[in-house]
């Protein structure tokens, strides 16, 4: 609506100078350069409209630039027409124009430097992730709405049917009120076991109370193969080292700016005082504790990661074993490999599950890699980042 008003004023001020041209005699039409300015302001809005519509990136940039350039000779050749002709000056600005696109066509097309490669792929991954997890979040809302309908509210429903039953029945029959009411306790036992399975779906309180490591050891117990588990998740110290500690007389870090350093004695923790102050308790790291730790996203991704190569083996492979291990090819990475000696022949392309791990991993950073000949072994490889926890 604005842009037809600007328009509309645009068309009435050129209205407006013809008939002032005309009422003052006429002559040279010196309104054509009013019309001409209009012109351009129209023709600079449309071009760079249609060129900032374009993607964001170097392709954007090229659009802008051409449309910068080829405004510019329209401009300047219509000036030369405009003028009367003559010396065709426009020349020079029809090389420069030619030159400065030709220079930025050459940028365009040569293939992007390794970090603007590593920036595209890095937004490639963001992008896909975010969708992959919008969608995953929407499926298990969806799931865990259609667990607890068909399965804790229908055993709820049926409960409180029974005990209104049961009541109705206290005084008049008790036999059969008394054997309501053991089917309603059997009931509500089963409601607790689907809220539990309902639970576990989402988070597994081993998981949360134990760890990755003790989660997968006991998701194993119940599977049909034997399945070996080695290694922890994060690398710990043993019970009650110290954090650190000192040859010697090497001074100890400062925590503060200015505050003196402590020495200590061989095997002696760390320690930092203030002036006269005596040093305070070691600082201990307990049984099974690492400086390091998973964030509870990561921990949750790479638990049914591990779950569903686990649940492919026993399903699918044919194996008579498998083992499970960790490790930690670097300080900030986590790699856990699921290795079993089946048939082989594993495709993440070809079924929905290892694609879906892949979109779980992505979501967090993480990567997973499958090797799976025909005959076996297979070897599926996740790794997901660790941070530290100081």
């Amino acid at each position: 609506m604005r842009r037809w008003l600007l328009a509309g004023v645009a068309v009435a001020l050129c209205v407006a100078v013809t008939l002032v041209w005309a009422f003052t005699g006429g002559g040279e039409f010196w309104p054509r350069w009013v019309y001409f300015g209009f012109a351009t302001v129209a023709a600079g809005v449309v071009v760079f409209g249609r060129a900032l519509r374009v993607p964001a990136g170097r392709r954007r940039w090229l659009a802008v630039d051409a449309a910068f350039c080829g405004l510019l000779l329209a401009v300047d050749l219509t000036v030369y027409v405009l003028s009367g002709g003559g010396y065709f000056w426009p020349a020079w600005t029809t090389l420069a124009v030619g030159v400065l696109l030709g220079a930025h066509l050459v940028a365009y097309r040569r293939p992007p430097g390794r970090r603007e490669r590593e920036l595209i792929e890095r937004v490639g991954a963001l992008s896909r992730s975010r969708s992959g997890a919008l969608d995953r979040q929407a499926a298990e809302l969806k799931r865990v709405e259609r667990d607890l309908h068909d399965g804790a509210q229908a055993r709820m429903v049926s409960l409180a049917l029974t005990l209104g039953l049961a009541g109705d029945l206290l005084r008049r029959d008790p036999q059969t009120a008394e054997r309501l009411l053991d089917e309603a306790r059997s009931t509500a036992r089963a409601a607790l076991d689907d809220l539990r399975a309902v639970m576990h779906s989402i988070q597994p309180p081993v998981l949360a109370d134990r760890g990755l490591g003790d989660a997968i050891r006991a998701l194993v117990l119940d599977l049909a193969l034997p399945v070996t588990v080695t290694g922890e998740p994060l690398a710990a110290t043993a019970p009650g080292e110290p954090l650190a500690a000192t040859a010697p007389g090497e001074p100890l870090a400062a925590t503060a700016p200015g505050e003196p350093l402590a020495a200590t004695a061989p095997g002696e923790p760390l320690a930092a005082t203030a002036p006269g102050e005596p040093p305070p308790a070691a600082t201990t790291i307990g049984a099974g504790q690492s400086p390091l730790s998973l964030p509870a996203a990561t921990e949750t991704a790479a638990y049914f990661a591990v779950a569903e190569c686990l649940s492919n083996v026993v399903k699918h492979a044919g194996a008579t074993a498998a083992e499970v291990t960790f490790d930690q090819p670097a300080p900030d990475t986590l790699r856990i490999t699921v290795l079993d000696d089946g048939a082989g022949g594993a495709d993440p392309a070809a079924g929905s599950g290892l694609r879906g791990i892949a979109d779980r991993l992505e979501a967090v950073d993480g990567t997973l890699t499958v090797a799976s000949p025909p005959g076996g072994p297979t070897l599926v490889t996740i790794t997901v980042p660790v941070r530290d926890r100081s």
